[in-house]
């Protein structure tokens, strides 16, 4: 019974915190965990490069696919660039930008046909990314 109460009792975040500040290993395995995040940031910018580089000339200012993703502003002329660029070997991540981007309902026929297909190309995979990718071109 003493163990269903243990397991019962709800910790608060700030009790989490003062607890792992505690341990003298959480700074470094914090520090560490934040340059491998910076490290994986830093490689998916210069990976999507290509991408936003022709976004960018055909008029359309973004830093990110993830810039078109999260805009509520409509923007046609990137749809045949995003299409184009689908097919690329991107990593993951910046492939699932890119379909979540053409899931718009201004992307057309083309783009659901294109979305379709890289879907069905796609096998089945374990892998987060690929996952994560998979998922948005089913959305």
């Amino acid at each position: 019974m003493s163990k269903e109460k243990k397991l019962s009792k709800s910790v608060t975040a700030a009790e989490l915190d003062e607890k792992l500040n505690q341990d003298p290993d959480y700074p470094n395995l914090k520090a560490q965990q934040e340059r491998h995040f910076q490290d994986l940031r830093e490689q998916l910018t210069k990976a999507e490069q290509p991408l936003v580089g022709a976004l960018n000339d055909a008029g359309i200012s973004v830093k990110s696919i993830w810039d078109l993703v999260n805009t509520k502003q409509p923007y046609p002329g990137a749809i045949p660039i995003l299409i184009e660029h689908l097919k690329h070997s991107y990593p993951f991540r910046i492939r699932e930008g890119i379909a979540r981007a053409l899931t718009v309902r201004d992307a057309g026929e083309a783009a659901y046909a294109e979305l379709v297909n890289e879907f069905k190309s796609l096998p089945d995979s374990t892998d987060t990314t690929q996952h994560g990718f998979k998922w948005a071109l089913g959305n």
